[in-house]
């Protein structure tokens, strides 16, 4: 999502939203027959709208690739393309639920979807990166952001305590790095665990901000919800984990993974969301919120640019600034 705003959906009353949705962006992969496919034609949903046509760009670094599918809604993957890549916007758009996917033709002269966040009529993703870049969501807290962790529905290892304190260090790596230098003083980000809880992080609406496990949210690792953002002030945010995407994601790579280094590295980026970070445009910066590459599951540590966007958002004593 270029802005949180782009990938909102409604659902009743609420507001949906998903910020890992690029764990379908690959790290340089090495099956190569992914490319070997030829004149392959994509499902269109029902529910596809039209489009614009014409030439696109991988806008992502040359290092990382963007996955393809038949389908946005169930895949299955067909190739899988380095930044740079041209391929051919062929005039449809589905939402489904959580971000917007783009129909292309691929240089295999296969149709395929893509994330439409990572296509781009120019290619940039190269350019410097903007060093004081400003990457602030529109919502924000008034006060104190309270979250409790729910494991239940987790895989084996993280379906119990060791989940619970997964998610209290990932909150720690964010006091940390705002507590370096001038501005913020140690420990003062509202951010406050209230441990353990039995609440759902489906369960909209309930003032509880959950941290927990969802069975499988297909092509998304992870998605996020407020029931009021439309309102500028937020009071409950949920964050759910896709078990079934983590499970898919060390099967494919058994022995450059490890379940808690990727679910860590997810719940860093979560929680910079609930925080306020937005992902940033600059691709080339370097960011845990960055919006692309997270299967790599290296976004454990926020950097400098993280930071200062921590110091645009909390005064030195913690408090918002909207």
């Amino acid at each position: 999502m270029t802005r949180w705003g782009v990938a909102v959906g409604s659902l009743g009353t609420g507001m949906v939203l998903a910020f890992c949705l690029a764990m379908v962006v690959l790290a340089r992969a090495p099956e190569s027959h992914l490319r070997t496919y030829r004149g392959l034609q994509s499902v269109v949903p029902e529910a596809a709208y039209p489009s614009t046509l014409g030439e696109r760009f991988v806008n992502l670094p040359p290092e990382h690739t963007a996955s393809l599918y038949l389908s946005p809604v169930d895949g299955p993957l067909i190739s899988e393309w380095p930044g740079g890549t041209s391929v051919e916007a062929l005039g449809w758009r589905f939402f489904d639920g959580y971000t917007d996917w783009e129909q292309v033709r691929d240089p295999s002269g296969n149709e395929a979807w893509i994330i439409a966040l990572f296509l781009d009529e120019r290619y940039t993703a190269a350019d410097p990166p903007i060093e004081d870049e400003e990457y602030l969501g529109p919502v924000w807290w008034d006060g104190e952001i309270a979250y409790c962790v729910n494991p239940t529905g987790g895989p084996p290892g993280l379906d119990g305590d060791a989940f619970v304190a997964l998610v209290e260090r990932a909150a720690g790596r964010w006091q940390e790095v705002a507590a370096r230098g001038p501005g913020v003083a140690h420990g003062t980000l509202p951010l406050a665990s209230r441990g353990r809880c039995e609440s759902s992080p489906d369960t909209r609406d309930d003032g509880i901000s959950t941290v927990g496990w969802a069975d499988d949210l297909g092509l998304a690792i992870a998605g996020m919800t407020w029931p009021n953002a439309a309102q500028g002030v937020v009071s409950e945010m949920d964050v759910r984990i896709s078990r079934g995407f983590v499970v898919r994601l060390l099967a494919r790579y058994p022995t450059t993974r490890t379940l808690q280094a990727c679910v860590f590295s997810t719940v860093v980026h979560e929680l910079g969301h609930v925080l306020g970070l937005d992902h940033p445009r600059s691709r080339s910066l370097p960011s845990t919120m960055q919006g692309f590459g997270a299967s790599r599951c290296d976004k454990g540590q926020p950097t400098k640019a993280d930071r200062a966007n921590l110091l645009r958002r909390y005064g030195p004593d913690g408090t918002v600034v909207p």
